[in-house]
């Protein structure tokens, strides 16, 4: 009987001994526990402008030309097919026989008095038939007395794009008119028959997508916000070294030497394209901080470390969310993102 005493005290003590060491450590030797705190975040993603005042999207009434500059009788004017609207005009080199030297046509619409204080984000959803750098596609507005400022002027491209302008920085006063041109404004000897301007859509908002595309190749491409996630997507001639992001410039307000940590879910569609994500600390400089490929289609967590690429600055530029294709492809290309995050790292 002693010795059967003596045995289970013995395998007790055998078992108690490495639980109550254990119990020690965690009580008084506990170890620091780190955890990444948020200090910014966007888990919304909108790719979207928020609250209209006007729209354009069907073209049926209200337009005119307002001028035209080097062109003859029957080839320029506008006409809408399936509501887009089609501007076209011929050029012909440089207009000698006009006080406007360059070439092209301009038309107008009168729009309901509005306050570019309240409402000053225009978008123009367009494309053209050519991406002949010659050529220029640009808006002007009119206060109600008639004074015109020009807008924004950008090169003509084969793919839809949208021009964004901050109507702010136009003028003061209040809009009553807007007019779309097209012309050779960035080379007044351009000859190259009848071109075409598509317009899908004009738009006046409160405010602008916090999330504008981007690529660096012609191809279809567009960003949208599916519930929380940001889906960014690229079709035909996905040529390897092809990007397309999203791009955020607004409301930036967290220190980025704080809150280094960026912690982001990313999901692919496939091998062949890479998420790639960018960090900008100024206007001409940016550093790539994720550049992955995942062979399946699940969500993955990425934890990144800014300092470890050199990033020690307090405030970003621009932070740019994006894939770039890795093998040439004649599919779809996706990449999704949500929950982003930057965060600052802490013990307890």
């Amino acid at each position: 009987m002693m010795q059967l005493r003596k045995f289970v005290l013995l395998m007790l003590l055998i078992i108690l001994t490495p639980a109550t060491y254990l119990w020690t450590l965690n009580m008084f030797f506990a170890p620091h526990r780190i955890k990444l705190v948020p200090q910014w975040k966007d888990d919304v993603f909108l790719t979207e402008p928020q609250e209209p005042i006007w729209i354009e999207s069907n073209f049926t009434e209200g337009w005119s030309i307002n001028w035209q500059s080097g062109q003859e009788e029957g080839d320029c004017g506008f006409k809408v097919q399936e509501g887009v609207l089609d501007l076209y005009a011929a050029f012909r080199g440089y207009n000698y026989g006009n006080g406007i030297d360059f070439s092209g046509i301009s038309i107008k619409k009168a729009i309901p008095n509005i306050d570019r204080q309240a409402y000053p984000c225009l978008r123009i959803e367009h494309k053209e038939n050519s991406s002949d750098s010659a050529l220029m596609f640009s808006f002007s507005i009119s206060d109600d007395k008639g004074h015109w400022s020009d807008g924004k002027q950008v090169h003509v491209s084969k793919s839809w794009s949208i021009l964004e302008c901050d109507l702010r920085k136009l003028y003061n006063g209040t809009i009553a008119k807007i007019s779309i041109q097209l012309t050779n404004g960035y080379d007044r000897y351009y000859a190259g028959e009848i071109q075409h301007a598509y317009i899908k859509s004009i738009g006046i908002y409160k405010e602008n997508p916090t999330w504008t595309l981007t690529y660096n190749k012609p191809i279809e491409a567009n960003i949208s916000t599916e519930g929380d996630t940001l889906r960014i997507f690229g079709n035909e001639n996905l040529t390897a070294g092809t990007i397309v992001s999203a791009q955020r410039f607004s409301n930036l307000t967290f220190n980025a030497i704080v809150a280094r940590y960026v912690n982001v879910s990313v999901k692919t569609s496939s091998i062949n394209v890479a998420a790639r994500i960018a960090i900008w600390t100024s206007p001409s400089q940016s550093v790539v901080v994720l550049l992955k490929t995942y062979n399946d289609f699940s969500w993955h967590i990425e934890i990144i470390d800014l300092l470890s690429f050199g990033i020690n600055v307090s405030r970003l530029y621009m932070i740019e969310l994006g894939w770039q294709q890795v093998y040439d492809s004649t599919d779809q290309s996706i990449v999704w993102y949500r929950q982003l995050s930057f965060n600052q790292l802490e013990q307890s």
